[in-house]
């Protein structure tokens, strides 16, 4: 024999299948059909509930279930405190229509803790979903600070170039692109002349201004897809993707006659810049840590051999 208790039940579990409110109608439809053994329509029709008695023990049982079922309902919206407060009404009349059908006058306190249970989760998803908000844009914050944080540590600050952190997370991925791709891929290794001599004469104001200079026409010589690095005190790194060693050598070549004829002038003073450069282009056995140093043999060959020029790599 079905009892009470798995009727309400059963008309609960329909009602939250089809996602219709626990509204009196709507339970006493499906608590008579659920009886019936016939399937209920999704149609609140109001219909006489069949007269009955509840025993304490099923009682604390169809709470239990309703408590169950508000836990459902809210966990299967997308907006726990939204739902909450839209059936927060409804459920507190199907409460005080079970709570007449109920003889025992204590059960109706039993019961009546269902209520007060809907509020306290209201309150408490309405305060965790603003709380969750305020992490959230917190947890944004710190993502845009932490973001800014690591481009400042990859950015040397007096060129606003790549340092040699942020050179080697971009030359790795070029690497790693050209050999997917088959690309070619270059890179330069410059050196100022005569830097030293520059900051004794002209002081270190100038000498930071030089850098400056080269810089911003090494940037606008370039292409957008190359990457300006500033290596180290007066040296450049060039990374230059889809670039094989004779468009290396035409766009160095190109640099240095622009540099050559564009010099700093400082405090009504002119200041001649020269840089001498070593080229050299990915090979099967480079990984980014030779190639850099094939770049850099060349360039330290080109400055012994009377610097301002650009020399290759051998291979």
């Amino acid at each position: 024999m079905t009892t009470a208790t798995e009727l309400a039940r059963a008309a609960l579990h329909r009602l939250a299948a089809l996602g219709l409110p626990p509204t009196p109608e709507n339970f006493q439809r499906f608590y008579a059909e659920a009886g019936s053994g016939r399937e209920a329509v999704p149609v609140p029709v109001p219909v006489a509930p069949p007269p009955h008695t509840t025993s304490a023990s099923e009682a604390r049982e169809l709470m239990a279930a309703v408590r169950r079922f508000a836990e459902q309902l809210a966990e299967a919206t997308g907006s726990l405190a939204l739902d909450i407060d839209q059936h927060n009404e409804q459920l507190r009349q199907s409460v005080s229509s079970l709570a007449d059908a109920i003889t025992e006058p204590q059960l109706g306190t039993l019961l009546s803790g269902v209520l007060e249970i809907t509020s306290t989760m209201q309150s408490t998803v309405q305060a965790s979903h603003v709380e969750l908000l305020r992490t959230r844009e917190e947890i944004e914050q710190l993502k845009v600070e932490l973001q800014q944080s690591r481009e400042w540590m990859l950015q040397d600050p007096l060129t606003g170039m790549q340092n040699r952190r942020g050179m080697d997370d971009m030359l790795g991925r070029e690497v790693a692109r050209a050999r997917r791709s088959g690309a070619a891929l270059s890179v330069a290794m410059l050196d100022l002349d005569k830097f030293k001599t520059v900051n004794d004469t002209y002081g270190h104001h100038a000498g930071d201004r030089v850098l400056v200079h080269m810089a911003d026409i090494t940037r606008s010589v370039l292409r957008e897809s190359d990457v300006v690095v500033r290596y180290g005190g007066e040296e450049f790194l060039l990374i230059l993707p889809d670039t094989d060693i004779n468009g290396a050598r035409f766009m160095l070549d190109r640099l240095q006659l622009v540099v050559q004829k564009t010099p700093l002038i400082h405090e009504g003073r002119r200041i001649a810049v020269a840089f001498s450069a070593g080229l050299a282009q990915l090979r099967l056995d480079d990984n980014s840590a030779s190639l850099v140093i094939r770049a850099d043999r060349a360039m330290l060959q080109a400055k012994a051999e009377g610097r301002n020029r650009v020399l290759v790599a051998e291979n």
